[in-house]
Parts: C-alpha cells; structure tokens; sequence
C-alpha cells in the first residue's frame, strides 16, 4: 500500500490516495526492465545506414599503374579499401534491429517499471481533469500542484480528448501516452508519472493475470 497525491480538476483541491500495489508484483526485475528498454529502444532505430563497398564505388577499375618496374606497391584499382574515397570493408548496411519479445515479459517489465516508480514516490494521480477550452496555461497550473512543472512528466490518459492533448502539448517536458499504449520504457524515461485515475483502472485491467 503507497500513499498517492491525487489532485481533482474540478475543484482544484489535493489529497492523499492509498493505492494498493499488489496488481504490480512484489519485486522490481532489473535486468527484465533492461531487456525490455533495449527492446522497445531497438524498435525506434530506423536501420537506414549504408556504405558502399569496392564494387558500388563510381571508378573506372583501371590500373593506377603497371605491375612491375616502378618501384611502388602493387595496385588494382582506386576502389580499393586501402585508397581514400575508396570502398568501405564490412561497413553498415539497412538492417532491421527489432527484436522479439513475449507479450508476458512485457507486461511483467511495465509491472515492474510501475512498481518501482510508486516505491520511489514519483506517481501522481488526477481525477475529472477537463478542459472546455485548449489552455496551456491551466494545464502548467495542474502540473505545478503536483509538483511536476519542469520535470520530464508522462501523463497517461484513458481517453482522447483534444482540448486535453492541447493544453498540454505545449509543455516542454511532458508526454502524453494511452493507457493501452503504455509500455515500460515510456515509464523508466520518465521522472514524474501522472495518471488519470480511468488510466489508472485500465492499466491494473491489463496487468491482471489471465
């Protein structure tokens, strides 16, 4: 059980939620939280490096000069590795770096990942935040009554609501992901973790066991 500081839009008040964490596991695993970190990282590298070998170098293929007689080192061609502007050996080419990772190690990475920011105080709740209006300004307010203004805060919403994707896009440090959609490097990057309390519902949802 860990103490939560629940903020309500509607009337602006703070107050202190118990949240129970046993639908996030008992124990924080590391090096599963590093598995899935290099997984979900892997997945966003775009694999679009290339070089060119001695065979795709735009040259001529001629001789620089004849075998014997000059007193100099034999050579083939200007494509050669060893010429500069020459072809690249074992150099990179498009690739595909993601990797596989079972649904249920994901799920137990982000279960982790969550456990770990409560067990550090670094998860703020909201209730009935709504906006009739995009305000950038009201959204700053909610930020600096949790004590998350200027820090790298992910907010995790239920639903899409545009006025509320507005108002805090403009922020500099905050990112917006769906509850569906979060995953345990979203969480890990973060230093503050907001969530709406129907997010809240839906996550223990997903991390139940089947």
């Amino acid at each position: 059980m860990v103490e939560l500081t629940c903020y309500n839009g509607q009337t602006g008040d703070l107050s202190q939620v118990d949240l129970d964490t046993a639908p996030f596991g008992d124990k924080l695993r590391m090096r599963l939280l590093r598995q899935a970190c290099l997984h979900y990282a892997a997945a966003r590298r775009l694999g679009c490096h290339s070089t060119r070998t001695r065979g795709e170098i735009a040259r001529s293929g001629r001789k620089p000069w004849k075998q014997k007689g000059t007193g100099r080192a034999r050579a083939g061609d200007s494509s050669s590795p060893i010429w500069r502007g020459g072809g690249v050996v074992f150099g990179p080419k498009p690739r595909d770096y993601t990797s596989a990772m079972p649904r249920r190690m994901r799920k137990e990475a982000l279960r982790s990942a969550l456990l770990g920011k409560l067990q550090d105080g670094q998860v703020r709740l909201v209730e009935g935040l709504a906006f009739e209006q995009p305000r950038t300004k009201a959204a700053g307010a909610v930020l600096e009554a949790l004590g998350c203004l200027g820090r790298r805060t992910r907010l995790v919403i239920a639903e899409r609501g545009e006025n509320l994707l507005k108002s805090f896009r403009n922020l500099p440090s905050v990112e917006i992901s769906m509850a569906s959609d979060l995953h345990a490097e979203d969480v890990v990057r973060c230093e503050q973790l907001v969530l709406d309390r129907p997010a809240l519902d839906q996550l223990i949802a997903r991390l139940s066991d089947e």
